[in-house]
Parts: structure tokens; sequence; C-alpha cells
């Protein structure tokens, strides 16, 4: 990145350098403008961008995590990626750092073949719907898009009242990361 700009400095001294009567040499004349359009482009580099982007993942590590009523919260305890400290693992609850859009996910494996009923909420509302059925090893995974302001919450909450089943074991998952402001 520094190297390119070398040459576009080279190539607008070209341009607008201005030859001195004294010497031979250019006089480098560039608009206080495009040194300032410099410098913005260069604090937004890429290589540094990730460094103030949100992201988390956590597992469940407990073999079985039960969900006992309608407003039981996942509480996803292994934390292995916690960038802005978004994510809190004695609540369940993801709060958003900062605003923009994020890519939430969550997948849950039912223990013994046992249904599982849940939302991945956004505050106090419900903005998807998950799933897994009866069937032995059965999953599901819920993959969203988020428009969430600063302080906002996300997580997953139980949906119905009878006693269900996830199992852990890092086979059930809650992510999510900042895409863009």
């Amino acid at each position: 990145m520094v190297f390119f700009y070398f040459l576009l400095l080279i190539a607008i001294c070209g341009q607008f350098g201005q030859t001195t009567s004294n010497d031979n040499c250019k006089k480098i004349c560039l608009p206080e403008d495009f040194v300032r359009t410099l410098m913005r482009r260069d604090s937004k580099n890429p290589e540094h961008a990730h460094k103030d982007r949100p992201v988390f993942f956590a597992s469940l590590k407990v073999r079985r995590f039960t969900l006992n009523g309608i407003n039981d919260v996942v509480k996803f305890e292994d934390v292995r990626i916690n960038r802005g400290d978004g994510y809190n693992p004695s609540t369940g609850v993801f709060t958003a750092p900062k605003s923009g859009l994020y890519q939430i996910s969550c997948m849950l494996l039912g223990d013994n073949g046992n249904r599982v009923q849940y939302h991945l909420m956004k505050n106090e509302s419900i903005y998807t719907n998950g799933h897994v059925s009866y069937h032995e090893h059965e999953s599901q995974t819920i993959s969203s898009i988020l428009d969430l302001k600063k302080g906002d919450r996300v997580y997953i909450k139980h949906r119905v009242s009878a006693v269900q089943n996830i199992v852990g074991e890092d086979y059930s998952t809650f992510s999510g990361y900042f895409l863009q402001e």
C-alpha cells in the first residue's frame, strides 16, 4: 500500500510540480484536500479494519442443557471469541457494541431425538423462529442478518412451556459478526 502512495505522489509531482529558478529540483505542491484524502484512506486501511469489528463465537460445553420454560435463554458458556466484549455467557445475550449490520447464527442439536423450539430474539421481539425435529441426531441452524443499533440485545430464547433438552459438548453454538455500518 505504501508503494502505491509513493507511485501516486511521483505521478502527481510530475503534474503539480513547479521548476524553481535556483536549481533543477522539482518543488512538490499538493492540494491540501488531496493530502487529507490520502490520510483518511490510510486510516481506513483494510488491514487494520478488522480490529474494531465486533465478533463472537460461543458453544455449549455441558452434556445437556435443559430448557424448562417459555422464557429460558440459552447460555452458551464456552466463549472462544469475543472481540468487542459484546457477548455475556452468564446471560446468553449479545449486546451490540456498535451500530451496523450483523450476521448472527445459531445451531442447536436436540437431545436423543427430542424436539427443540426456539426464537432468535432482537431486544424483546422475535426475529427468527427455530425448530429442531424429533429425529435422532437432528439439528437446525438459523442464520440472519440484523440491523442493530448500539446497545441492541440478541439472544436465543425457548418458545414453548414444555421441557426440552439441547446437546452441548460443542454441538450447539451461537455466533455473530459485524458486517458494515
